[in-house]
């Protein structure tokens, strides 16, 4: 069968082969399929239960109204169908009638009609808008609270893959309509069949409770054929989405890398690869087909069957003076009316199962508390001066917790003092920038700040104190003036005399005002519009105008050329005066004048001293310097 496809299918037979697939290869097919497999593999890893609506009904708040006016609307809709049921079976009377008995009896069941309008009419608009509006207010709070959650978290967190940032937008931008799906217009509908459901089968019982009682015995056979058409669409749902990866991942190679893949030749290779990964899914397809076809001819058929059971049973009635042939049609359309509310509830049980999922999702991320939390209101807020220290501190990274980074730091920063820390790759020098900032906590030992551990302060007073400037500044994409004071408490009130001022200090303000729109030039997504020495004097402004008592600067101009580095190591000089400065450097050059040079190594101060200090014990700093070439 594989060869046939590649001899065969040209690009044009291809996609009518796909489109051949049959009814489990649509794009809603797989949209739904692929929807559940995220949603049970997200629930799997978060390890939350999925929360039904007793648990999403708190989170409705000041809106609980809504959803009762709502509940109302969904009584009064759920009624007209089993008064239709009652009014409708009087037509056969009516047309019994001639002359003038027909006339009054005509107009009088037309007004009735007329009146059931009326009452539906008010109870699908009180139903709607009751339902619809809750539905909204719910998905915006729960957004809301999940973003302000997620800024909540510690960086650790941030760090596992099931946090990425598309996992967390996808929460955010998909798995709060799904609760809206189940909460929001179809739940309205299907409190409306339930209302239905109940009210017929009253009316069902009262008119002809035999009748009534023998087709209700067969309402379990329709119920057990429409779960497992239900759970067969699941299965063949799921299975598809786990045979389809490998077909995804063929198809996001070639696309992502389509220049190389041109440049190669590989098309056909590639395409080749596709067919291959489409073969079990094809056979499955098939296989699934016949299931699902056979368990949908049951369950019509099952159907027309009870249909008639019932009017055989009811004719039976009707010939023994039983019933009237009134009854008759009064319980057989009640029961039909049933049977159409059971179907739409049936359609609601897969949107209220992933919304089940999505709502457990949200939940246990508002619910979730950091060990590290920024909101807490405890902590100590004593005045800082700015000395750093570091007590035999040992860490290693959360998600690679067999790797040790620091093993026994031991260091002191005075206040006002510059401390540069080198080393090679990986030996923990940017780490130690994270701790600073509480970013993570050590396994042991301690980070002090005024001889205060780290963890005795309240998180944002102490980051207050704390500026950091970055090998890569981010900036955000609003003007010049707002990116600086982004990081102050009120930074719509600030002086411009006062922004002003810290861009001259970071080498920047000639430049600002040479741009026509001066401080309001916008820099656009992550400061496109500037280069990276404009980008990181910038940064180096929004660090200033904080005032703080500590500046971090890590590896700040290591991804400058040479002319962009000697303008923000001048704005950098500028920076450290009159404040404790804790610098990571790659380039030697830049922090030859610091107070005291710590050399890094596997996770341990191994060198420490001033430039010259160093250079005289001719030991690792030394031969940094000699690869570097600086010979003073």
């Amino acid at each position: 069968m594989r060869s046939a496809w590649i001899e065969s299918y040209g690009v044009g037979r291809t996609k009518k082969f796909l489109h051949r697939r049959g009814n489990h290869s649509d794009d809603t097919f797989h949209s739904t399929s692929f929807e559940w497999q995220r949603l049970e593999n997200d629930i799997s890893q978060e390890r939350v239960k999925p929360a039904g609506l007793l648990h999403v009904l708190p989170y409705c708040g000041p809106d609980k109204k809504w959803v009762f006016l709502g509940a109302l609307g969904c009584m009064l809709s759920g009624l007209v169908m089993p008064i239709y049921a009652f009014l409708y079976a009087e037509i056969f009377n009516t047309f019994t009638l001639t002359g003038e008995e027909l006339r009054r009896s005509a107009a009088f069941w037309s007004l009735m009609f007329v009146a059931l309008a009326v009452l539906g009419g008010i109870g699908a608009m009180i139903r709607t808008i009751g339902m619809g509006f809750a539905g909204d207010s719910l998905t915006t709070r729960m957004r809301l609270l999940c973003f302000k959650n997620i800024l909540r978290q510690n960086i650790a967190w941030f760090d596992e893959e099931k946090h990425s940032t598309g996992k967390l937008s996808t929460r955010l931008a998909t798995d709060a309509p799904m609760v809206k799906a189940a909460a929001g217009h179809r739940l309205g509908i299907v409190l409306a069949a339930v209302v239905t459901i109940i009210g017929a089968m009253a009316l069902a019982f009262v008119f002809g409770w035999k009748l009534a009682l023998a087709i209700s015995a067969a309402s379990p056979v329709l119920v057990i054929a429409g779960f497992i058409q239900i759970k067969v669409q699941k299965f063949a749902q799921q299975k598809d989405a786990v045979l389809m990866e490998g077909a995804g991942n063929v198809a996001s190679q070639a696309i992502q890398n389509i220049r190389t893949v041109q440049a190669l030749n590989r098309e056909r290779t590639f395409f080749i690869k596709y067919i291959n990964q489409l073969l079990e899914p094809f056979r499955e397809a098939k296989k699934q087909a016949y299931v699902y076809g056979l368990v949908y001819s049951f369950s019509q058929g099952v159907i027309f069957l009870i249909y008639a059971g019932a009017f055989r049973l009811g004719a039976y009635l009707v010939s023994i003076e039983d019933m009237s042939p009134t009854n008759v049609y009064r319980v057989f359309f009640a029961i039909a009316f049933c049977a159409i509310s059971v179907g739409q509830m049936n359609s609601y049980i897969s949107e209220y199962s992933k919304a089940k999922l999505s709502a457990g999702l949200l939940i246990g991320l508002i619910k979730r508390r950091p060990e590290i939390d920024s909101y807490s209101s405890y902590g100590v807020f004593q005045p800082v001066k700015g000395k750093v220290g570091f007590r035999d501190v040992h860490f290693s990274y959360p998600q690679r917790a067999q790797v040790p980074v620091l093993q026994g730091l031991s260091a002191t920063v005075s206040p006002g003092q510059t401390l540069a820390v080198v080393g090679p790759s990986g030996c923990g020098k940017s780490t130690v920038i994270s701790l600073i900032q509480r970013f993570y906590d050590p396994l042991r030992g301690q980070v002090t700040v005024d001889d205060v551990d780290l963890r005795s302060y309240n998180l944002q007073h102490i980051r207050r104190q704390i500026s950091v400037v970055s090998q890569e500044p981010v900036l955000f994409d609003c003007s010049i003036r707002e990116n600086i004071t982004y990081g102050l408490q009120d930074p719509d009130f600030v002086p411009l005399a006062e922004v002003e001022a810290a861009a001259k200090s970071a080498n920047i303000h000639d430049f600002i005002v040479s741009l026509s729109q001066g401080y309001e030039t916008r820099v656009g997504d992550k400061g496109t519009q500037l280069s990276g020495g404009q980008k990181q004097r910038i940064a180096i402004a929004r660090a200033l105008i904080r005032d703080p008592k500590i500046l971090l600067l890590d590896e700040a101009t290591s991804a400058l050329d040479t002319e962009s580095e000697k303008v923000v190591q001048e704005a950098i000089e500028k920076a450290r005066v009159g404040r404790t400065c804790i610098i990571v450097a790659h380039r030697l050059s830049t922090i030859q004048s610091a107070d005291c040079i710590a050399v890094m190594d596997r996770g341990r101060i191994v060198e420490l001293g001033t430039h010259e200090d160093l250079r005289a014990k001719k030991g690792i700093y030394y031969q940094l310097t000699k690869r570097q070439q600086i010979s003073h």
